[in-house]
């Protein structure tokens, strides 16, 4: 329940964004996003991991390629690199931000642990997630920041329950 809350509102946040200045997300606008999109259109376009500043063939460092390499995925799939597709990676990106507000919520369970009263302790804490401003703001300034959150939150996660049962099963994670 709380990753459809969580979902469904910043789907509807993308939603409404998108709606006030439909401009930036036309198929007729450029995709720019920076770094990160000049990298995903490199690769989309066959050029490799390479030139954050632009076309071209130059390899590059410049940033871990998960996320360009989703990017590229969805530039392809929708057939270049427009505003349109960096709406569609916008929408895509309400999914680790919806994941969050769930990892947010284990941990909050996992430290609040105990009686009832605590529980739903745990839940008004996962709930409130679900309406963090900073989870809706990330959303359409594109990078890599849901999934960045999702994956500290996941670390901080299995840390924790690492730190309760040591073993070999809990510390591969």
């Amino acid at each position: 329940m709380i990753f459809v809350v969580a979902l469904a509102l910043r789907v509807a946040f993308v939603a409404v964004q998108s709606h006030d200045s439909p401009a930036m997300w036309s198929r007729t606008a450029p995709f720019g996003q920076s770094e990160m999109g000049n990298i995903a259109t490199n690769l989309a376009q066959g050029r490799g991991y390479s030139s954050p500043f632009g076309p071209g063939s130059t390899p590059t460092a410049w940033l871990c390629p998960l996320i360009p390499l989703l990017w590229a995925f969805v530039i392809r799939c929708v057939g270049g690199a427009t505003g349109h597709t960096a709406l569609i990676v916008a929408y895509i990106s309400t999914i680790p931000s919806a994941a969050c507000a769930v990892v947010y919520w284990l941990i909050a369970r996992h430290m609040l642990r105990g009686s009832p009263a605590l529980r739903r302790t745990a839940f008004l804490v996962a709930m409130l997630f679900c309406v963090w401003p900073e989870a809706f703001y990330e959303l359409d300034y594109l990078w890599y920041f849901p999934w960045q959150e999702l994956a500290t939150a996941l670390m901080v996660l299995l840390g924790m329950m690492w730190i309760d049962r040591p073993s070999l099963r809990t510390v591969v994670p």
